[in-house]
């Protein structure tokens, strides 16, 4: 059976809660480009991408240095894992998943014959779980396999799955699946081999990783160039990001340019994300205790929505009066409308848009407040 979530009710950004944390470049290397994995001492193993060229995996080490040949013998690796004493990772070029064992430098291909292999995760037990995000320009890869005991095997295959990379396991087991086009999100029971549709987002999703200590997934989005979270109730959160560019700093005044890849230490503290154009980043996570809890704010109402193009907004009775800036973005993050307000007696009309999916922010005390709108004429 199908739940499906939608998040029209709201993108929930808490920029003033996590001013302490800041966006900072770690190392700008051409063959750093998809995922990334961060091993226990702090050393942060990276892919070069499918298409690329690519043969070997990467390694950013705690002391700065940066190898882009650190491990040969790939194939236009994708994402990378730790699996006992091997690291593995799903090869595009060649449509294999192999491994590399840290003691002995024994290669193995654990599976082959696919057709674009993507994005990888490791259950606890080691059994290891791939989506295929298919050939290009096709065909389009609509499955997910599971490797154990010595075998692979085909887990799920759906025609709701469009491309999907990213892919994540919580706390509970169950496993996250993205499309990358259109980002809709899958929750499946890898027992069952079921499916449900957690939430529909809007955006492009590259990777995903799960974060133990708040219980959220964290997902790059490639062409709004942002970083969002995602609860396990299907809320989603702008994190870090303000549009496509290069620019460290506050979360909220940071830029990216199609991240990709993103993996956190073992302690969950710092986040790495990885741009597609050879950039490697990193954000110090604020301790989960500092996170803001839910406000008046989030009580703003915004409506009708789906909109003809003419809004309402209405302000909790705490914050009438209050004045605030209004953005109008593009999924792609363009910002194509901005405007101070200081009532919301009357209602707003953005004219001349099409129809389709726009990212609506309101800025109000140094929080922004983000809700997707969908013009429907």
């Amino acid at each position: 059976m199908l739940i499906v979530r939608l998040v029209f009710l709201g993108l929930l950004l808490n920029f003033a809660a996590s001013k302490a944390q800041t966006v900072e470049t770690a190392v700008v290397n051409i063959r750093i480009v998809d995922g990334i994995y961060v091993d226990g001492n702090g050393d942060v193993y990276t892919t070069p991408g499918g298409l690329l060229g690519g043969t070997a995996l990467g390694v950013f080490t705690t002391d700065g240095r940066f190898e882009p040949n650190y491990i040969p013998g790939f194939n236009g690796a994708i994402n990378i894992v730790r699996r006992g004493n091997s690291l593995v990772a799903t090869n595009y070029d060649n449509g294999t998943v192999k491994s590399f064992d840290l003691e002995t430098g024994d290669i193995r291909t654990l599976a082959s014959g696919l057709i674009g292999p993507a994005g990888l995760v490791v259950a606890p037990s080691g059994a290891l779980y791939f989506s295929i995000f298919g050939g290009v320009p096709g065909p389009v890869g609509r499955e997910v396999y599971r490797y154990r005991d010595g075998e692979s095997e085909l887990l799920l295959t759906s025609n709701e799955l469009n491309r999907p990379q990213g892919i994540a396991l919580d706390h509970m087991g169950y496993l996250y699946v993205a499309n990358s086009p259109g980002g809709n999100i899958f929750r499946i029971d890898t027992e069952s081999r079921t499916m449900e549709k957690l939430v529909e987002p809007g955006i492009n999703i590259g990777n995903m990783v799960f974060r133990n200590k708040d219980r959220l997934l964290y997902a790059t989005a490639t062409q709004s160039h942002r970083i969002y979270t995602i609860d396990l109730e299907g809320q989603v959160t702008l994190f870090a990001g303000s549009a496509m560019g290069f620019a460290d700093g506050p979360l909220e005044n940071a830029s990216f340019t199609r991240p990709l890849g993103l993996g956190f230490t073992a302690s969950e503290d710092t986040l790495y994300i990885a741009e597609s154009i050879g950039r490697l980043r990193r954000i110090i996570m604020a301790p989960v205790s500092s996170v803001a809890a839910k406000s008046e704010r989030d009580d703003i109402e915004i409506y009708p929505n789906p909109s003809r193009g003419r809004l309402n907004i209405d302000l909790p009775p705490a914050l009438e009066g209050r004045q605030f800036k209004l953005k109008l973005l593009s999924i792609d993050g363009r910002c194509l409308v901005e405007r101070d307000h200081d009532s919301t007696a009357e209602p707003i009309v953005f004219n001349n848009l099409a129809d389709g999916h726009y990212v609506l922010m309101l800025q109000l005390d140094g929080r922004s407040i983000i809700r997707q709108l969908l013009i429907r004429k």
